[in-house]
């Protein structure tokens, strides 16, 4: 099947949130990533997980999506174990 990657954004922090969830501080790289795309996070260009946003902010303000320059918060549901330096990737089916 084909792919069209519509965002990335750099892992470049992690903060704890709730109950043993952890919020993906993100520095926007290229594209758009917004809600209700698919998500997968890649490590070393190993596939670490596929998930979807269940938040996305920017400072304390839930966003709908966030654009390349921009730096974010994702909360990602089903929970992936990322890592700092990994990618986080939107991307549809074609």
């Amino acid at each position: 099947q084909l792919e069209e990657v519509l965002g990335k954004a750099e892992i470049i922090a992690e903060f704890p949130f709730g109950k043993g969830e952890r919020i993906a501080g993100c520095r926007m790289s290229e594209g758009v990533i917004a809600k209700g795309q698919r998500i997968r996070v890649v490590r070393d260009g190993q596939l670490i997980g596929e998930t979807r946003l269940k938040s996305l902010r920017k400072v304390k303000e839930e966003m709908s999506k966030v654009e390349k320059g921009n730096d974010c918060g994702m909360l990602f549901d089903p929970q992936v174990d990322f890592q700092i330096g990994d990618t986080v990737e939107s991307f549809r089916v074609i």
